[in-house]
């Protein structure tokens, strides 16, 4: 988040603009790997002393889960993936504040003149899912 607030470069009452692209440094992997592994380590750490088996048990799944997720805390792995899935994000960010002004425009001239287009829709339900 601290990426995209460094990189303001317009704000007004309908625009926002920032020219963070969706980067990810390796040493930003690292930082964010490096909290990661210590909770997993504290999973593990208390999954060994924990009295009941079940407690035990549901460590150890949270731990294993956390080094899925965080692709075995492999910082070269991780950071690729994670600067894929930033990037696409950021995308969608900026595709979605270009589109706002002209949404916002719209609303504002239809504000005293009358509704917005409003169509119902109504979708078949599944049999299954009722």
């Amino acid at each position: 988040m601290r990426w995209i607030q460094d990189s303001v470069c317009q704000r007004d009452d309908l625009t926002i603009k920032f020219y963070y692209e969706g980067e990810v440094a390796l040493q930003d992997s690292e930082e964010i790997l490096a909290r990661v592994s210590a909770v997993h380590d504290q999973m593990l750490a208390a999954a060994k002393e924990a009295a009941r088996e079940e407690r035990h048990q549901a460590l150890r799944l949270f731990a294993d889960n956390l080094s899925k997720a965080f692709y075995g805390f492999e910082p070269d792995f991780f950071q690729q993936n994670v600067s894929r899935i930033v990037d696409a994000v950021i995308s969608q960010i900026h595709a979605s504040l270009e589109l706002w002004p002209t949404l916002a425009g719209v609303r504002y001239c239809y504000k005293d003149k009358k509704l917005l287009t409003q169509i119902r829709v109504n979708n078949k339900r599944l049999e299954s899912h009722r």
